[in-house]
């Protein structure tokens, strides 16, 4: 190893040498030279390197220019790797057998005697070997049409193919795509050699020595039979080739209609057929003269037609003012038809256009420009030779646009005789209306299909969209769905029957049931008093205030509404002011109410107001008919301010059973046949419930129940307050 000494002495001396060296060539006065140009460091050469093959030796030289050789070459440092199995040597060379295949791009570096660097990226692309992997070629037969294919794995297209040894059987080539297609001339065991060529830089290539073998058994040419027509004269002859001529035909399968015959000497299918075949296809069998003789069959189909006709008869009706399509349709005979007018003319506008000739179909379209029937004679030809033609007559009627000119439908009463009329102008008379929608009549009224009529008395109140479905007698006929709004006004009444008590110098608030009629409504007591401190809102129905003194108060309630109509209704009511309310929170402690909405606490008057919470829950006493739908809910959350309480309603007998003919708050098309109990009323995303409840034929008539309400944690606070509106009840 040199000491530092050492290697600072021998620089010392290059560092001389180089010096006189410099000072001869620069001569004298103190002149120079400059130092010699270095062309830069360059990698040459293509970016895509050549093509690997899996498991095949692989060497490939980098080339560079310029800089000071010698060069080393080496991986970039965030490269990827070299395709597994290859390597880079120091002098440039990537070398090996890769191991996988696909596309592998990479970084190289090379560096010059002065430390000068080149970069690069380079892709080398990996494929599997190409190999051809047909063997042997399916058997092929003298004078009839043969295709084999040679099947290949590896490499990359383009492909070409080559015959590099032996001979194909006469009347056979190798096509560009690896067939070997044609029509041998003799027969025998044939082998050759093919080989294939791919695109791969450098190519690949393969070969293989394959067999074929020509027989020499008859064979059927003939593939498909020409189109045929009942009543018509038909001629075709099926073709064999190979074997020992003469051959002899037969049908093992199959009848040829009647009218048809085949010659087993010739092959010749040949008469007039009178009727269509049931199933076209058919069994050939031919057999020639060679010792032993040989066969072959073939199935296919010999398709009669029936005579060319007219499958349309008669067009359909046009508008007045609406575009016009028709369509003439036509069967039978030899595809493709004609079609062409031969007398009369089409209405103004209006052309033929041959929408699918091959299949029959014809179109006649344009304006309809002017009222009325046109008639005309058309023309329509198949492709036998010479063109077999028939001719019928149409007529196209263009009428009045179908209007419906009822723009609304009166308004109604419950147990009030109603009539109206659907109307409607244009088209062709009688017409025809329906109630197209989900949504029946109001009971009680029937529509005429006829006439249009709406008539008959409505028992229950309705109001909503009704669509109807009118059409004309055209043909088709026109149509119209129009959409009617439909109110049949309930008789006025005050549902309210009963009452519950209030106590003196207590708030009491409650909003009497109303059904019927049309909003806005006046309110009056037209005889007795409501108890000291109350009064009755004229607007709202709403009695309220705070009584002052013990005492039953009779009345009698006026209601009237803006109509029309105008109706009112009046109602005798008592109202009960006592000091011992008690507490409502049993079956037997139970509140009668009737329809209305109330106002109330889960906590008591004759609570203390700033006691604890007492466990508590009300109970209200209710009927209704069998059958009636009767709608409880309670409303606290939605309160303004809103209650604290998180209110449930249940539903439940003398006995405190839950009963179960009920659905939920905001369904509306459910079966009654869920237990009655409601906790959240989500159709509105609300602590409130909801519930509807068909009252059952098995309690009785009236059918009497309890609605119990209560919090969801079971407390009771004097700020628990809530309204509960009934509707339906008796």
């Amino acid at each position: 190893m040199k000491t530092h000494r050492a290697q600072f002495g021998q620089l010392t001396t290059v560092a001389a040498l180089a010096c006189a060296l410099l000072c001869a060539a620069c001569g004298g006065g103190g002149g120079g030279t400059p130092a010699p140009n270095i062309p830069p460091l360059t990698i040459t050469g293509a970016a895509y390197l050549a093509d690997g093959v899996m498991g095949q030796p692989y060497s490939q030289t980098l080339t560079a220019t310029g800089g000071t050789p010698p060069y080393v070459w080496s991986l970039s440092a965030t490269s990827a790797p070299l395709p597994p199995g290859l390597a880079l040597s120091s002098e440039g060379i990537i070398s090996g057998a890769p191991s996988t295949t696909g596309d592998f791009d990479f970084g190289i570096q090379v560096r010059d005697s002065a430390a000068r660097t080149a970069k690069r990226d380079y892709r080398i692309t990996v494929r599997y070997p190409l190999q051809i992997t047909t063997s042997s070629l399916p058997p092929g037969n003298v004078a009839l049409p043969y295709s084999g294919w040679l099947f290949i794995t590896g490499g990359t297209s383009p492909y070409t193919w080559s015959l590099v040894s032996g001979s194909l059987p006469g009347g056979l080539t190798l096509t560009p795509a690896g067939g070997i297609q044609g029509t041998p001339t003799e027969p025998g065991t044939f082998s050759f050699t093919v080989q294939v060529t791919d695109g791969s830089r450098p190519p690949q290539t393969a070969n293989r020595t394959v067999g074929l073998l020509i027989g020499t058994n008859v064979g059927i040419l003939t593939s498909t039979l020409p189109l045929g027509v009942v009543g018509r004269p038909y001629h075709a002859t099926v073709q064999a080739a190979g074997g020992t001529p003469p051959y002899s035909w037969s049908l093992p399968r199959g009848t040829f209609p009647q009218g048809l015959t085949l010659n087993a000497s010739t092959g010749e299918i040949s008469g007039t057929p009178t009727e269509a075949p049931v199933s076209p296809y058919y069994l050939f069998h031919v057999t020639d003269s060679s010792t032993p003789p040989t066969s072959a069959e073939a199935v296919f189909q010999l398709p009669i037609n029936p005579p060319l006709q007219f499958r349309t008869s008669r067009l359909p009706d046009g508008v007045l003012g609406r575009t016009y399509r028709g369509e003439v349709w036509v069967q039978g005979g030899i595809p493709p038809f004609t079609l062409r007018l031969v007398a009369g003319n089409l209405p103004p506008g209006m052309t033929i256009d041959p929408s699918s000739p091959q299949w029959g179909q014809f179109a006649i379209t344009g304006p309809a420009s002017s009222l009325g029937t046109v008639s005309f004679t058309l023309e329509a030809a198949d492709s036998d030779s010479p063109p077999y033609s028939i001719t019928t007559d149409f007529s196209i009627r263009i009428n009045e646009p179908f209007v419906v000119t009822t723009t609304g439908l009166p308004d109604g009463m419950t147990s009030v005789p109603y009539a109206a009329t659907l109307q409607a102008t244009g088209g062709i008379p009688p017409y025809d209306w329906e109630l197209w929608t989900s949504t029946p009549l109001p009971a009680g009224l029937t529509l005429n299909s006829s006439t249009g009529g709406i008539t008959g008395t409505p028992t229950q109140a309705f109001y909503g969209p009704l669509t109807f479905w009118a059409r004309d007698s055209s043909e088709p006929p026109q149509q119209q769905t129009p959409v009617f709004w439909l109110r049949i006004i309930g008789r006025l009444e005050i549902t309210s029957s009963r009452l519950p008590a209030g106590r003196p110098n207590a708030p009491y608030r409650i909003t009497l049931g109303l059904f019927g009629g049309t909003a806005p409504y006046a309110w009056s007591i037209t005889s007795g008093t409501l108890p000291n401190g109350l009064s009755l809102n004229s607007g709202t129905g709403e009695i309220t205030g705070t009584p002052t003194v013990e005492g039953t108060s009779n009345f009698t309630v006026h209601v009237t509404d803006t109509g029309p109509p105008v109706q009112t209704a009046t109602r005798d009511l008592s109202l009960t002011i006592k000091n011992n309310l008690g507490r409502n929170d049993s079956i037997a402690t139970a509140t009668p109410i009737s329809n209305g909405k109330f106002h109330a606490s889960l906590s008591p008057y004759s609570d203390p107001v700033d006691g604890p919470a007492v466990p508590d829950s009300d109970y209200y006493q209710l009927s209704a008919m069998p059958g009636s739908v009767v709608t409880i809910e309670t409303v606290a959350d939605r309160l303004s301010p809103p209650s604290p309480m998180d209110s449930v309603v249940e539903i439940v007998d003398s006995a405190g059973n839950r009963l179960s003919t009920c659905r939920p708050g905001g369904d509306t098309y459910g079966y009654f046949s869920q237990p009655c109990l409601n906790d959240d009323f989500d159709w509105y995303n609300t602590l409130d419930s909801k519930l509807y409840f068909r009252a059952p034929d098995t309690l009785g008539t009236p059918v009497t129940f309890y609605v119990h309400v209560l919090d969801w944690s079971g407390s009771a606070r004097p700020d628990f307050i809530y309204d509960l509106s009934i509707f339906g009840a008796n």
